[in-house]
């Protein structure tokens, strides 16, 4: 069982005269358990989450907060930010992994209902042992597939390669109220380096995730990285 407890914060371009064509700012607090399981040679992953949304999260004050304090520009938004609420969502992921010669192939399909409602398919691609024997869970974010038990991989660098695509049915982050509309599909496409030694291990991904909503002028990367020391 894998338990998850996150935070997001979801803002315009412009955090001091926000508006459209941006996003309105959505503050994200979640907590769920999530299991993992093989079922007929498929690698399945299924979990509930409890989602806490909008200005009753706290997230916007402590953003402001902290930009008052490190004298960063000033976090203006009254009136731009997702309305309040808690509700529950759902994910399930089906994958089945093959060997071809030294690389890991692994498609896979998603269900996600929540604040967000939407289907995705891809593939990850592992090359030179990353995650051997390892328990590797997802980010929801970014897609990157992270170590949640380490496994057996062998010493020095390992590398993973991933793309999906997803049908987006719903997102109460880019509610139509605000002026804007959500993108039917999205796009990520990432990458990432393990380092694994001795004294643990440094893994580091990026993710280009596509246009989220009609009018957003670009895509944007993200980037993660977890790192392990054994002690």
């Amino acid at each position: 069982i894998e338990y998850r407890f996150r935070t997001e914060w979801n803002t315009p371009a412009d955090l001091r005269n926000p508006g459209p064509p941006s996003r309105p700012y959505a503050g994200v607090i979640s907590l769920g358990a999530h299991t993992h399981f093989d079922w007929r040679s498929l690698e399945v992953a299924a979990g509930v989450d409890l989602f806490v949304l909008g200005e009753q999260t706290g997230l916007s004050d402590f953003q402001a907060s902290l930009h008052d304090a490190l004298s960063f520009p000033r976090v203006e938004i009254d009136g731009y930010e997702i309305d309040n609420s808690v509700q529950l969502g759902a994910t399930l992921e089906v994958a089945r992994s093959f060997q071809l010669n030294d690389v890991a192939v692994r498609p896979f399909a998603e269900l996600v209902a929540g604040p967000e409602t939407l289907a995705r398919v891809g593939a990850d691609l592992s090359f030179a042992g990353f995650g051997s024997g390892a328990l590797l869970v997802r980010d929801p974010v970014s897609g990157q597939r992270y170590r949640g038990i380490a496994g057996d991989g062998p010493a020095g660098l390992s590398v993973s390669l991933g793309a999906d695509a997803a049908y987006v049915a719903n997102s109460q982050y880019l509610p139509s109220s605000f002026g804007i509309e959500a993108e039917d599909t999205r796009y990520r496409v990432r990458a990432g380096l393990l380092y694994e030694g001795g004294v643990g291990s440094v893994f580091y991904g990026a993710t280009y995730l596509s246009e989220e909503f009609v009018g957003q002028p670009e895509g944007q990367i993200v980037g993660g990285l977890p790192i392990r020391l054994n002690f």
